[in-house]
This record gives structure tokens, sequence and C-alpha cells, in this order.
């Protein structure tokens, strides 16, 4: 990502020296500040995304681009009335110009994460199952479907329906073990599902689905931040066992 950040940068730099049109250079000022956002310098980042907001809202309004930066800005602000505002906005603008897109179920699903981490919980499941149904219709098992379904089994665990929860992310499981076993989503995936079995009193089902997990993990990126989660979650499962210095050493 570094690498990328000063590609970036450098298309920013030569494209102001040449001239080039505002739109363009909003472009540029989008890769860059989503890059440096991804490296954790936040607020470099939201100033670039913010002047690219500024720049497409004054040279195309209404439009998809300026509905992209409302997005961006939404996903990354870290305000959550200001995350909402953004993403309204987005929604807003797609339902007008590309009403059945799947630009239209990504708002919506940002829309219900928010309202997922806020704790309305009826209107996350609301937003959720909307961004679901588009979703199926436009792009049938793929990813944004599987992901769909694993936050509406997080939502469904939240309001104690812990058996709709399983439903949806075993659904989501079954589409990403197609598309990409050893991938980021499925592991988190795994995850979710061995949490939902530890909450139902089945520790024996949650420890083989957290095992796998790491051993997938530790295929992929052997000290990434997906393995060091599937020991910490292996860890809680030996420490409801009372096996605490089992559970020490895997935190360890």
């Amino acid at each position: 990502l570094e690498a990328a950040a000063q590609v970036y940068l450098e298309i920013l730099e030569r494209r102001r020296q040449a001239g080039s049109g505002d739109l363009e250079i909003a472009e540029a000022l989008t890769d860059l500040g989503l890059v440096q956002c991804q490296l954790g310098r936040r607020a470099e980042g939201l100033e670039l995304l913010r002047e690219a907001l500024e720049v497409r809202s004054r040279q195309a309004p209404g439009s998809l681009v300026e509905a992209a930066s409302l997005n961006n800005l939404g996903n990354y602000e870290p305000d959550p009335d200001r995350q909402r505002e953004y993403h309204l906005a987005a929604l807003d603008i797609r339902r007008r110009r590309a009403p059945d897109s799947v630009d239209v179920a990504a708002s919506l699903n940002n829309l219900g994460n928010l309202a997922w981490h806020q704790g309305d919980l009826a209107r996350a499941e609301a937003r959720l199952e909307e961004a679901l149904s588009v979703f199926e219709r436009l792009e049938p098992e793929s990813r944004f479907v599987a992901g769909t379904l694993g936050n509406l089994a997080l939502v469904a665990a939240d309001r104690g329906d812990l058996e709709s929860a399983q439903t949806s992310i075993r659904r989501g499981l079954d589409i990403l073990r197609e598309l990409e076993p050893d991938g980021a989503f499925y592991l988190r995936g795994l995850a979710t599902l061995a949490n939902i079995l530890r909450q139902q009193g089945d520790p024996e089902s949650a420890e083989r689905y957290h095992r796998e997990a790491l051993e997938r993990a530790e295929r992929r990126a052997p000290k990434s931040r997906d393995v060091a989660i599937a020991l910490l979650n292996l860890g809680n499962i030996e420490s409801d066992r009372d096996h605490f210095d089992a559970a020490r050493t895997l935190y360890e």
C-alpha cells in the first residue's frame, strides 16, 4: 500500500501540473485518499476525500461520481452521525440515477451496518433485507450476497435469534466456500458461525470452526490479524471450559 500511495501521489501531482480537468484531479484525490485511509492515516485521507467531493459536487452535482465520494466519506468518517448523512446522500443520488443497481444495495448495506453499530436492530435488519433482495436479484451467489447474509447474522444474534443467525451465516459461508475458501471474508464467517454456536452451548462445534479458521489463516498469512483472532477465539473456548492454562497459552 505504501508503494500504491506513492504512485497515486505522483499521478495527482502530474495531473495538477498538466492542468488536467477537475474531475480527473478528483479521481486522483480519491485514489490517494482511500489508500491513506487504508494505511491508517485517516486524517490525511479524509482531507483528500473531502477535496474530491468538493470538486465533484461542483463539477458534477447529483452524479454517480458524487455519490461515490459521499460513500467513501461515509465509510471512513469517524462520527456516526456524519457517516449516516453521507450514506443517505449517496443513497438518494443512486436511487435517482441508478435505482435498480448494486450501488443502491451497497448504500443500503452500509446504512444497515451503521444502524447495527448504533444499536438500532430493527432499522438495521430492514436496510440489510432490502439490500439482500437487490443483491440476490442482480449478483446471485456473489460476495455481496454472502457479506449481507453475514451482516444479517450479526443482527439476528444481537436480537437473540440464534437460529436465524446460524441460518444466515451458513448460507453466506456456502457461497464463500465456492468463491474464496481461504479468503478473509470466509475466515470471518467461520468465526461468526463458531461464536453463534458457542452462544448456543455447543463448544465442540465452535472449536471445530475456529480451528478451521486458524488453519486457513496460517496458510494464507502466518502472522496475520486473522491468525491472532482465531487464537483468541480458541482461547475463549478453553476459558469457558475452565482450562485456564490452555487459554493462556493461546492468548500469548
